[in-house]
């Protein structure tokens, strides 16, 4: 059901489902964190102000008293999820936290979950530094290339790199479509990413790029250009299609066979870049000058 088109329908199920699809049975408990521990942990800072900027503006509909609440809870989830552990916070995380404790609206749970997640599929976020996370990145392309070569030889040597899809792939989109998308949206992706490899967040990175290829075919030649554009996808996008299309392209290629390919994306971007601006210009026709006749 987490795959399928509507994913597992409500946050009731949820409750049931997710903790059952990551196999947390018994729901572990883990030594609370005091005060003090909290705020001595070397992320409680970054932690503070980042679930701060997030609660301003998502959820959207929360009055100021409820806000202040969620605030302390959203807090307390996350450092008792990072207690004992040697997960490095990473921004992007709360966004994640706050998706999953809407759900479950259980404070032990979600830990649990989260605990989970971070041993699992976000165990490569969650280091000091961001080296796995760049080289999961690099499977977009050679995904990109199997979708639509004309696209990718377009975005290869653009110096767009992988950066524009680092916040799809650490926040499972949450980052990049809460604004503008009911909830709903974003914990249904979330079925889809709990329920399956690691990577998918990545082919359905490479399916949405497959599917915008037209207009960002129009754009110029230019990173800021094509860096804006897919920073803010488009509220339209046929979403149960593309997880279709996501979920088609790992079924052909799953992630060991374009493993080696991916780990020399840095390399293939190079030489496009140089064959780029050592590529003879070609002239223009030669015409000849017209006379009028007498």
């Amino acid at each position: 059901m987490a795959v399928l088109p509507g994913g597992l329908l409500t946050n009731k199920i949820r409750q049931q489902a997710w903790p059952k699809i990551l196999d947390i049975t018994p729901f572990a408990k883990h030594d609370e964190p005091t005060e003090e521990d909290m705020k001595e942990h070397r992320d409680a800072r970054v932690v503070d102000l980042d679930v701060e900027r997030l609660l301003k503006r998502y959820p959207p509909d929360l009055d100021a008293e409820v806000r202040d609440e969620m605030q302390d809870v959203l807090k307390r989830v996350i450092m008792r999820t990072l207690h004992g552990t040697d997960y490095h916070y990473y921004k992007g995380f709360r966004d994640i936290a706050i998706t999953v404790h809407l759900v479950l609206r259980d404070g032990n749970l979600t830990v649990a979950v989260l605990r989970k997640l971070c041993q699992t599929h976000f165990r490569v976020f969650m280091t000091p530094t961001l080296l796995d996370t760049v080289t999961m990145l690099q499977f977009i392309y050679p995904l990109i290339r199997r979708c639509n070569p004309h696209l990718h030889d377009f975005l290869t040597p653009s110096d767009i790199g992988t950066m524009f899809a680092l916040p799809w792939l650490i926040t499972w989109y949450s980052h990049n479509i809460q604004e503008n998308v009911p909830l709903t949206l974003v914990v249904r992706l979330c079925d889809l990413f709990i329920a399956s490899d690691p990577h998918m967040p990545i082919y359905l990175g490479a399916a949405i790029v497959n599917s915008l290829s037209h207009r960002i075919l129009s754009l110029p030649e230019d990173q800021a250009e094509v860096h804006g554009f897919l920073n803010y996808l488009p509220t339209t996008l046929s979403w149960e299609t593309l997880i279709k299309d996501a979920r088609d392209l790992y079924l052909q290629f799953p992630p060991a066979t374009i493993a080696p390919e991916a780990e020399r994306v840095p390399q293939l971007q190079e030489e496009a870049r140089e064959n780029k601006f050592t590529r003879p210009t070609k002239k223009p026709p030669v015409i000849a000058p017209q006379h009028d006749r007498l």
